[in-house]
């Protein structure tokens, strides 16, 4: 344990034996502790905490939805793949259209300390990176925490001067009378807060211009702060 503990709170970092479920619901969290507290020698602490139930925090890539079923605007992808001015560098497929315009987002749980522009990647030192992901594709991570709302702190390294944004993470709890709903649109179930960021237009299936979302990995860093 913490040499600490007897004077001050301190980050505890673990592993569950058995992963969670991603569908769990009514999660509760128990700490217990077994030694000496104060000058208890063999003091026996537990500690019970309400927490959320797995909230998705997603990334999506939606460029491909871009005036689609939109009368009289050109789609996406006829704009900046099949006939785009100046033409692109390299082009081969409309899969390699995609990548080229493929976006990396970077987020934090807590205010970046020493963050500098000149090098925004490493100083912002992001918690979550989710990296060259291309139009029409997704990312995302499940979030157990406290039910307080809090803020979080991403970086868009692309822009010039780099941005740093803030936003709110409400945590789902889905027990209760008015439990979160999910929906499927573009082949991901999202809740409803997020549906309306994803959309076929005003067509009817099967959509030729636009794909189902493909999931990509993430990477997490150690310690989550």
């Amino acid at each position: 344990m913490p040499p600490a503990i007897n004077s001050d709170g301190a980050d505890l970092a673990f592993s569950f034996t058995t992963p969670i479920p991603i569908s769990a619901t009514d999660l509760y969290l128990q700490v217990v502790y077994r030694g000496q507290l104060g000058n208890e020698i063999d003091a026996v602490v537990v500690q019970t905490r309400d927490i959320s139930e797995p909230t998705y925090f997603p990334f999506f890539d939606l460029y491909e939805q871009k005036n689609y079923a939109v009368t009289g605007q050109r789609t996406w992808k006829d704009a900046y793949c099949d006939n785009p001015q100046p033409p692109l560098p390299t082009q081969t497929s409309y899969a390699d259209c995609r990548y080229y315009y493929r976006k990396n987002y970077y987020l934090r749980f807590s205010p970046p300390v020493g963050y500098d522009p000149a090098d925004p990647v490493q100083s912002f030192n992001p918690v979550v990176r989710a990296t060259d992901i291309p139009v029409s594709a997704f990312a995302r991570i499940a979030i157990l925490t406290d039910i307080t709302p809090y803020t979080t702190y991403s970086l868009n390294a692309e822009l010039d001067p780099p941005g740093l944004g803030q936003g709110v993470f409400a945590p789902a709890k889905n027990q209760g009378p008015n439990p979160l709903r999910y929906r499927l649109d573009r082949g991901v179930y999202v809740e409803d807060l997020d549906y309306g960021d994803l959309t076929t237009g005003t067509l009817s299936p099967p959509y030729p211009d636009i794909n189902p979302l493909t999931p990509l990995p993430i990477t997490i860093a150690a310690p989550f702060n």
